[in-house]
């Protein structure tokens, strides 16, 4: 389902998670966090982080249309709960890796040339 697809019975989409995007138009790092509806208005809805941003039915932000926000991106799609789970398990799989590469790349600064050459890398 759809945001659009709650617009006549807004009531159901609190409590729902949805994926919220932002970044600049001009930059390829887009923001990715999941959030759940807390309030809804006969106009579009709140997330639990954000309680002063209104969103759209379509998912986009309220605001945005103005001149000095047009690079701006922040826009929300629904998602189930068992997406919003393979998401978590996804990140945080991808910070394990991260970390692992950071304590790697300290690990290989402080090796000899002897060591790094036992791991046949050359």
């Amino acid at each position: 389902m759809k945001l659009i697809d709650f617009k006549n019975n807004p009531q159901e989409l609190i409590g729902k998670t949805v994926i919220y995007e932002s970044g600049m138009t001009h930059s390829e790092y887009r923001r990715r966090s999941l959030m759940k509806i807390i309030k809804v208005t006969k106009t579009g809805f709140k997330l639990f982080s954000m309680p002063d941003t209104l969103f759209n039915f379509d998912g986009s932000e309220k605001g945005l249309n103005i001149p000095s926000r047009m690079a701006i991106i922040s826009k929300c799609e629904l998602v189930t709960e068992e997406e919003a789970d393979i998401l978590r398990a996804e990140w945080k799989q991808q910070k394990q890796v991260k970390q692992l590469r950071e304590k790697m790349k300290a690990k290989l600064e402080t090796m000899t040339f002897e060591q790094l050459k036992k791991m046949e890398l050359l």
